[in-house]
C-alpha cells in the first residue's frame, strides 16, 4: 500500500483536487441526464399516468446509475454515433474513476511524476465530462422548449443557484411556475 501522507502534499493537493472535479463533473453529467429523461418522460405521459404513479417512475431515474440511464436514453432516442462514443467513453471513466482508479494508480500516486500523470489524466477526463455536460444541456434546453417552458426563465432560475426551485419544480411543483 502507498502512503500519500508527507509524500509531496502540495502535489497530493493537486491530484485530489483534480480527481474530486472530475468525480464532480460525472455527477453532474449523471444528474443532468436524468434530468433529460425525466422531460422526455414528462412530454410523453403528460396526462396519462396517476400522480403517485409518475412520481414513482421519476424517483427510479434519480436512483439510477449512469449505465442505466444510458441504457434509457438509447431505447428512448438514437444520437449520432460520435456523441454515443462519447457518452460510453464518460461511462467508463466514470466507472473506473469512482471503482478503481487509485488502486490502479497507486503506485503513481506514490512519486511525483507519477502524481502529475494522473493530474493530467484527471483533466482529460474532465473535458470528456465537460462535452458530456454540454450535450445533455442543449438537449435539455431543446426539452424545455418542446414542453413550452421558458428557457430564459429556466437558465435565470439556474443561474441564481436557485436549487430550492428547481427541487420543487423536480417535486411536482407546477409547471407553471416556469412558463411564461
Amino acid at each position: 500500500m502507498g502512503n500519500f501522507e508527507g509524500n509531496g502534499n502540495t502535489e497530493n493537493f493537486e491530484m485530489f483536487t483534480q480527481y474530486g472535479n472530475a468525480v464532480w463533473l460525472a455527477q453532474k453529467f449523471e444528474k443532468g441526464l436524468a434530468a433529460f429523461l425525466q422531460g422526455e418522460f414528462a412530454f410523453e405521459n403528460k396526462g396519462k399516468l396517476p400522480y403517485e404513479k409518475y412520481h414513482e417512475e421519476i424517483s427510479k431515474l434519480y436512483k439510477s446509475n449512469l449505465g442505466e440511464l444510458l441504457r434509457k436514453l438509447k431505447k428512448q432516442t438514437s444520437v449520432d454515433s460520435d456523441i454515443e462514443e462519447l457518452l460510453q467513453k464518460a461511462l467508463k471513466r466514470r466507472n473506473y474513476l469512482v471503482h478503481d482508479y487509485f488502486y490502479h494508480n497507486e503506485s503513481k500516486a506514490t512519486v511525483p511524476d507519477g502524481r502529475l500523470s494522473i493530474v493530467q489524466e484527471l483533466i482529460e477526463d474532465q473535458a470528456t465530462f465537460l462535452k458530456a455536460i454540454m450535450w445533455v444541456d442543449q438537449r435539455c434546453k431543446e426539452g424545455l422548449l418542446k414542453i413550452g417552458v421558458d428557457a430564459a426563465k429556466f437558465a435565470e432560475i439556474v443561474e441564481k443557484n436557485r436549487l430550492a426551485e428547481v427541487a420543487k419544480f423536480r417535486n411536482g411543483v407546477p409547471i407553471e411556475l416556469l412558463t411564461k
